[in-house]
């Protein structure tokens, strides 16, 4: 079967994406450490017009183009003379960095959905108006972009008071949300173990252990029915790895993490995920959570194999996992309840999705996969699902040239990976 022909026929496949932070752009308000309005309220629109500027200087592709020397600038970018100004200064940044899997993302959806280029100012400038008038009516834009990617739905990650927000609207069809469990555990700061953050999401401050223990009640009982799973991110901010201390050893470390933080801090917070991790393991949820990328020392997957063991009815879905992809292959072939997720790996670059992907194809069985873009805007979104469908008919078109696969084989595969597991594992 050639690649061509697989690609039309994957093309046409529905697509589930199991991780995506569309609408984290800074028109729709700051952030706020672990934060986006987008993770708190549903059904968000823009709070201000959107530009060019806002999809480029996402949370993702800012970073490479400061880097790449780009200086920061405010101005109203919706006059032409302003806009042309900022563009020559942003020019010779874009240029260094079309190399990387943010601008390829971003371009394919310029060129594909607005019939724009990034590669002289007069299309930009175009395409800055184009952006301007989609994103003044964004539940149209999203619809649109949905259903032009062949988008049947896309898990979200939120914090708890998104559904103390609850709402119906524009992206209720299509988004299903999955609870964030970070503010369960406080956040480990210089000066201590700090819970302001659950007091925000949840509106409790905890003064004592028992507190924060009844907060993981609370939560379950406010996501309970809501959520398609529970997710967290702390690999960005300590560790992976997780000990088994005490209730009576957590109570007496509980003053001291929260006056100095230090040790005594990750006793409590491992204590309370060992709560969170019981109460998933009675309601056998899918739980994603981050691997690799940052924090590299202390995010590689095998830090989570004790866990992985411990909790035989907990769904482990492992998210990125780059530069640890052996390891992450590792578990998801050994353990029934671990799964593999190519989250951000589209972003970052073909090469790296096509190479995880080529390694997960090789190891795991089909129902080990599951695919995401994690992107902040639709446009990250519709040029991530681009590459990752072009990708995946590369990887299975060379695996039946190979005769490693059967076409019917190869077909199963991309349906596996574009919908159906990520439709099973999360009960959509």
């Amino acid at each position: 079967m050639a690649e061509s022909s697989l690609l039309q026929d994957i093309q046409a496949m529905d697509f589930i994406s199991a991780h995506e932070h569309i609408s984290s752009l800074a028109s729709f308000g700051a952030a706020d450490d672990l934060f986006f309005p987008a993770d708190e309220i549903p059904q968000l629109e823009p709070c201000r017009s959107t530009y060019l500027n806002d999809l480029l200087l996402s949370p993702y592709y800012a970073g490479p183009l400061l880097a790449a020397g780009y200086q920061p600038s405010d101005g109203p970018l919706g006059q032409k003379k302003s806009f042309l100004q900022w563009f020559e200064r942003i020019r010779p940044s874009l240029a260094l960095t079309q190399n990387i899997g943010t601008y390829r993302t971003l371009s394919i959806a310029f060129r594909s959905l607005y019939g724009c280029t990034l590669e002289d100012a007069a299309s930009a400038w175009r395409l800055n108006q184009q952006i301007e008038s989609n994103y003044s009516n964004y539940p149209a834009w999203y619809q649109s972009v949905m259903q032009r990617s062949n988008t049947k739905r896309i898990i979200k990650p939120v914090h708890p008071q998104y559904f103390r927000n609850a709402a119906d609207g524009f992206e209720t069809p299509y988004a299903k949300p999955i609870a964030r469990i970070d503010s369960l555990f406080g956040l480990i700061r210089d000066g201590g173990l700090d819970f302001t953050c659950l007091q925000r999401s949840m509106g409790l401050f905890p003064q004592k252990l028992d507190d924060c223990v009844e907060a993981v009640d609370h939560f379950y009982s406010l996501i309970q029915d809501r959520a398609v799973g529970i997710k967290q991110l702390q690999a960005y901010r300590r560790p992976l790895y997780t000990t088994t201390p005490a209730y009576s050893e957590a109570r007496q470390a509980f003053p001291e993490a929260i006056a100095h933080g230090g040790e005594a801090a990750r006793v409590v917070q491992d204590y309370l995920h060992r709560c969170i991790l019981e109460k998933a393991e009675q309601l056998s949820l899918p739980y994603q959570i981050h691997t690799g990328m940052t924090n590299l020392k202390n995010s590689s997957p095998a830090d989570l194999e004790p866990l992985v063991q411990q909790y035989p009815h907990i769904r482990f879905v492992l998210l990125h996992c780059y530069p640890y992809l052996s390891e992450a292959v590792y578990l998801a072939r050994t353990y029934s309840n671990c799964f593999i997720d190519t989250s951000w790996l589209a972003i970052q670059g073909d090469r790296i999705l096509e190479n995880a992907l080529t390694q997960y194809l090789s190891m795991l069985p089909l129902n080990k996969i599951t695919l995401s873009v994690d992107a902040t805007s639709l446009e990250e979104y519709y040029g991530g699902v681009d590459i990752s469908r072009r990708l995946l008919a590369r990887v299975l078109g060379k695996a039946v040239q190979k005769k490693e696969l059967t076409v019917a084989g190869a077909e199963l595969a991309a349906e596996s990976l574009l919908h159906t597991n990520a439709d099973s594992l999360y009960s959509l």
